[in-house]
């Protein structure tokens, strides 16, 4: 008898699998995975791991060869498709309006530059707000409601990305997009892993009661209410939970644009450095100038 191979699907919750997998494509499956059942995913809030390691690891399988992870050429060298995706769902994550600024007028060089945010998020048309102005007339900012399989249609068709630690920096390993991925308070190393289709950078802080990067996803928040990181709410770490700000728009927008944490602080205070960084990488890829690809060895 003919050897089957096994396929199954991985779904972080699943409540929700009908939100995310079509019927007819769960049935091509021999079984699907609830991966909450992963430990390490209850606690990476405060612990960041390298997923796709964890998993080939658990179901003892090498990685995909299907997946270089070196980063695919532009479709077109001549137009490349340059987009940046500076939104996370947390400020600690998120890319300050004055690196994607600087980025965008440094990238705008080799082509058409779109600058994608999302319009369910509070802090979306603020953030637009901040980048207008003297923009070149070949960056644009797009901020329209998309699906997954938009936003899974938009990464595949990049050329080249700017990313923070967000949907659309995993969605990138996936379809071996050449990018910049900007890290806070999550290690780059781990985030990447074995994927070399980024350059990574890694904010760069030390304080009094932490030290870049912390491995927190979500601002903690004390039993009196105060939000803020390991630096900003002291060594006393008694009664901390994480949280998110979602709901509360003024407290949103101050750890987004006027009072980030320290290490974002750190990041958008070398605004004009990662932008360098960035014209560079596109420079010496096969992105504005067709040149030899370089292994993403980190910035």
């Amino acid at each position: 008898m003919a050897a089957r191979t096994a396929r199954f699907g991985g779904i972080l919750r699943s409540a929700s699998i009908h939100n995310l997998i079509q019927d007819q494509e769960i049935k091509q499956y021999q079984g699907v995975i609830d991966l909450q059942n992963l430990d390490e995913l209850s606690e990476q809030v405060y612990t960041p791991f390298d997923v796709e390691g964890r998993l080939l690891e658990a179901f003892d399988v090498p990685p995909s060869r299907r997946i270089p992870g070196v980063g695919r050429p532009p479709r077109d060298p001549k137009n490349p498709r340059i987009n940046l995706f500076p939104l996370a769902s947390d400020p600690l994550r998120t890319i300050p309006p004055a690196v994607t600024r600087a980025v965008a007028l440094a990238a705008a060089e080799f082509g058409p530059v779109n600058i994608l945010l999302n319009p369910h998020q509070l802090e979306s048309a603020p953030y637009a707000d901040a980048l207008m102005g003297g923009l070149p007339g070949n960056v644009t900012i797009t901020m329209e409601a998309m699906g997954f399989e938009d936003l899974v249609k938009i990464v595949s068709e990049t050329d080249y990305g700017l990313f923070c630690d967000s949907a659309p920096c995993h969605l990138a390993k996936l379809y071996d997009v050449m990018g910049f991925a900007v890290f806070t308070t999550i290690p780059a190393d781990m985030r990447v892993g074995r994927y070399r289709n980024f350059r990574a950078w890694q904010a760069k802080y030390r304080g009094r009661h932490c030290q870049a990067p912390c491995g927190l996803a979500l601002l903690l928040t004390t039993p009196s209410g105060q939000r803020g990181c390991w630096e900003t709410l002291g060594p006393d770490h008694a009664g901390y939970r994480r949280s998110r700000v979602i709901g509360d728009e003024k407290e949103l927008l101050g750890f987004t644009f006027d009072r980030p944490v320290p290490c974002v602080a750190a990041v958008r205070d070398k605004a004009s450095v990662l932008a360098k960084a960035v014209a560079r990488d596109i420079r010496n890829r096969p992105v504005g100038r067709g040149t030899a690809l370089q292994d993403a060895d980190g910035v």
